[in-house]
């Protein structure tokens, strides 16, 4: 399933890249995409530790969930 997430991130880039990408915006709690990224993370990398912080207990926001995922992983990845 990771694979397959990547490879459609690759085809937004170029649909960025062509100015024809679209979102699927939804409301979702920030503290699941987060969770959903670092899962990713996580498995690639035990010994570095994130912590997460929230004012809110529960932050809810539009946006489109995969490709927010797909952007905390890629930020994530590149600072080990």
């Amino acid at each position: 399933m990771w694979l397959i997430n990547l490879v459609e991130n690759l085809l937004s880039v170029t649909r960025i890249e062509e100015g024809r990408l679209n979102l699927h915006i939804t409301e979702d709690l920030v503290d699941d995409v987060i969770t959903e990224a670092l899962h990713h993370v996580n498995r690639k990398s035990v010994e570095h530790h994130i912590t997460v912080r929230y004012k809110e207990d529960y932050l809810l926001t539009k946006m489109d969930a995969k490709l927010m995922v797909q952007v905390i992983y890629k930020y994530c990845g590149q600072r080990h």
